[in-house]
């Protein structure tokens, strides 16, 4: 760690962002040992919310809808303009809890979605396979969605600084020994952006789908975002040993 970080201090290789790097590598977050905690536990301890007493839906149809997951806008109780605008994420399937403990485990970084806990539905208890959590709303939608506003002026610095905030992020999981497994500029959200002050630019990532946690460097998936895969992993027959945070 010291010769490290004498090396960053001599050679300014990354910029400003050089001092992230110092704070990063004497952290390291045991998540995984969170989630076996949770993932065990039977009780109702782990949710922080109710439905219709601490959050409501503001609408039953969903701002959002794929395979497995559904997201609806909602709103703290009591009403506060005080308080940040929420979603609230429900997810199916067996891997469901652990992805939304990846969301909350995860959650604290500055460019990384805060999700702020786990929300009881008392009229649907029995659905063992399904779990709703809060999540901070991203008004100016993802990355993907902006780049694609004609009237924007996308300068390289402006470039730069969302990547910049990409990595650190990416950093920020691979210390935790989570592999993304799908980063797209449809998973980056966009919270603030601004052409002239690029410090005021603020994206975070998102999207847990796919994500692990590395098991020997590596792990094993079924589904490959094409448009986004690296081309280790479109072109091997061993999928197993391909996917690290190399690929990502």
């Amino acid at each position: 760690m010291e010769r490290l970080t004498n090396h960053l201090q001599t050679h300014d290789i990354y910029g400003y962002r050089r001092e992230y790097i110092e704070n990063y590598i004497p952290e390291h977050y045991k998540i995984k040992r969170l989630v076996d905690q949770c993932e065990t536990s039977e009780s109702n301890e782990n949710y922080e919310y109710i439905l219709d007493s601490d959050v409501k839906k503001t609408n039953e149809r969903p701002l959002f809808q794929t395979h497995g997951k559904i997201i609806y806008a909602a709103e703290w109780l009591p009403i506060s303009v005080n308080r940040p605008e929420i979603l609230l994420p429900k997810i199916d399937g067996i891997q469901a809890r652990k992805e939304a403990l990846l969301y909350v485990h995860l959650s604290h970084h500055t460019n990384i979605v805060r999700s702020f806990g786990f929300v009881l539905n008392n009229n649907h208890q029995h659905c063992t396979n399904s779990i709703m959590f809060l999540q901070e709303y991203a008004s100016l939608g993802n990355l993907y969605e902006l780049l694609q506003n004609k009237n924007k002026n996308f300068t390289e610095k402006l470039f730069i600084e969302i990547f910049l905030q990409n990595i650190d992020a990416m950093i920020y999981l691979t210390l935790n020994d989570v592999v993304h497994g799908d980063l797209a500029c449809r998973n980056i959200l966009v919270f603030r952006f601004d052409e002239i002050n690029l410090k005021n630019i603020l994206v975070k990532l998102t999207d847990y789908g796919l994500s692990q946690y590395r098991q020997f460097d590596s792990y094993e998936s079924n589904i490959i975002p094409i448009r986004y895969a690296a081309p280790e992993v479109l072109i091997s027959n061993d999928k197993k040993h391909v996917y690290s945070e190399k690929s990502d």
